[in-house]
């Protein structure tokens, strides 16, 4: 059994929807190690929202849209 923490929750697809990138991006901050993730067993990635917001909140990450701003 997966143990998930309390607390609201993205897949890489909603993370990238929310940041406003690709979900490839998403999958390279995941794999260079930039954002922690939560991996299921068959089911994929997640990402905490709270993780991702404070991601975004730091230097504009590399694969954020040019002229975007971040709230």
């Amino acid at each position: 059994m997966t143990y998930i923490p309390k607390g609201n929750h993205f897949t890489l697809l909603e993370a990238a929807e929310f940041a406003g990138v690709s979900k490839i991006t998403v999958q390279k901050w995941t794999q260079r190690g930039l954002i922690e993730f939560i991996q299921l067993p068959r089911l994929g990635q997640i990402i905490r929202e709270d993780v991702l917001k404070e991601f975004l909140k730091r230097e504009r990450p590399v694969g954020f849209p040019k002229g975007k701003t971040r709230k």
